[in-house]
């Protein structure tokens, strides 16, 4: 995926390294794609978005995992979609 098109992450086995949200300039090219689960903790961290405030921290102290999928990737936004895909 373009860098700017939507989060990216390094990652090395399942450990996140870095979660870095649209950049515009980037090495790293692994696209995220989220479905998570979180412990009640997680809405203790400071800032107003998961992707731009909150999962970058998390890398940083070596809190997020992820799994590499060759999964095709679907959004849903609407109950149209979830009527459209599932």
């Amino acid at each position: 995926p373009k860098p700017s098109s939507k989060g990216i992450v390094k990652i090395e086995g399942n450990k996140i390294l870095k979660f870095e949200q649209k950049p515009k300039h980037s090495e790293i090219y692994i696209g995220f794609s989220s479905m998570f689960a979180a412990e009640p903790e997680i809405l203790s961290y400071r800032g107003n978005s998961l992707e731009y405030d909150v999962f970058p921290k998390l890398a940083e102290k070596g809190l997020l995992e992820g799994h590499l999928s060759s999964e095709k990737e679907i959004h849903i936004h609407t109950k149209e979609d979830i009527k459209k895909y599932c």
